[in-house]
């Protein structure tokens, strides 16, 4: 009895072994599939960062107020683009 279950054993983990699919070999080189992934990485980034909306420097008013404005889209022509009054409300 001592003898049979190591061999069990063995031949159990063997047949898991041997069931688990092997995976194909990618027609890729490292290097390509490296280069492909880095990227991927830069354009994720790029586009993090066109997203992120732009903002002046910081600006220090006389009574010790800190103002960072946001930077306003330009229009075709160059002039900031007119945004539609939201209503009543307090006017910056």
């Amino acid at each position: 009895m001592m003898k049979t279950k190591p061999i069990i054993l063995l031949l159990a983990l063997g047949i898991a072994v041997a069931a688990v699919p092997v995976r194909a070999a990618s027609d890729e080189a490292p290097a390509d599939t490296i280069e492909r992934g880095a990227q991927l990485v830069i354009d994720g980034l790029r586009a993090f960062f066109s997203s992120i909306p732009q903002y002046e420097a910081p600006e220090v008013l006389p009574n010790g107020d800190i103002i960072i404005r946001r930077v306003q889209p330009k229009a075709d022509d160059g002039e900031p683009e007119e945004k539609e009054d939201d209503g009543p409300g307090l006017k910056l």
